[in-house]
């Protein structure tokens, strides 16, 4: 009985030596992570988002997203749709190829459009506690390092240390990403003194046309008890109506009646 359990205990060993010494390095595993978000985000979509106190639903939105590469690079546009009050507020991303990322916001109460700088686009998103730089629509860059494989019988994934390129709003960012299809899992984001902040979540995760992407993704503030969700339904990879012309900053202030917050396809009359 004592041998087998010796035997037992050797070959757990030899099989988590094997899986570590065949684990990618941890920033090609990141890169990977990155290009499974692009191929969910990409599309047009429905987004209700929750914000909440504790359990008490305090403000719930409706907003459309699209994500389109183009020949030059990728854009990402943003309208909130209700309620009334809000309709109309905009956020425009430019990731164009050798070039510096761009972003643009715009407020229906003041009609003006305002350009984001690296500061403010760690500004909390319309009051959520995602920051404009929480979406996920770019990489935050920095050293990665995996800390830990975790494989169990329900579970499978790198857990990876981030210390962004810039830390003086996150000091370090500790993902664990699914070694089967490299989505996030979870990301832990830690202030200045180490202690952990905030943890988000990719939750509900659906086969669409062959792509894996996550339905809900939940930010928890751990500080304040309070977090915001993102729902996501009426996904649609397909949408050739969706031009590069629709990703100006000039039209910002016509977003909520552009073909973006149509599906299908708007009618041509």
């Amino acid at each position: 009985m004592k041998n087998a359990m010796t035997l037992i205990l050797i070959a757990s060993f030899l099989l988590t030596v094997k899986i570590s010494a065949a684990a990618p390095e941890a920033s090609l595993i990141m890169q990977k992570s990155a290009s499974a978000l692009n191929a969910a985000v990409k599309g047009t979509r429905k987004m209700v988002i929750i914000i909440k106190d504790g359990d008490k639903i305090t403000s719930e939105w409706t907003a459309r997203k699209v994500t389109k590469d183009f020949d030059d690079g990728k854009r990402a546009l943003m309208v909130l749709l209700e309620p009334e009050s809000l309709k109309g507020s905009a956020y425009l991303f430019w990731q164009l190829k050798n070039k510096p990322i761009m972003e643009w916001i715009y407020s229906p109460a003041v009609r003006r459009v305002r350009k984001l700088t690296a500061i403010m686009a760690y500004n909390p998103f319309m009051g959520t506690d995602f920051t404009w730089a929480d979406f996920d629509i770019k990489d935050p860059g920095g050293e990665h390092k995996i800390l830990e494989e975790i494989v169990t019988a329900d579970k499978k994934f790198y857990k990876i240390e981030t210390i962004p390129a810039e830390n003086w709003y996150y000091s370090r960012i500790v993902s664990r990403i699914s070694m089967d299809n490299f989505l996030p899992v979870q990301r832990e984001y830690y202030d200045n003194t180490g202690k952990i902040w905030k943890v988000k979540t990719f939750e509900k995760v659906v086969v669409l046309k062959t792509i894996p992407m996550p339905l809900l993704i939940r930010m928890q503030n751990k500080v304040y008890n309070q977090s915001t969700e993102l729902i996501i339904s009426d996904v649609c990879f397909d949408a050739p109506y969706i031009k590069k012309e629709m990703f100006d900053p000039k039209k910002l202030s016509e977003a909520a009646f552009s073909p973006v917050c149509s599906i299908p396809e708007p009618s041509k009359k």
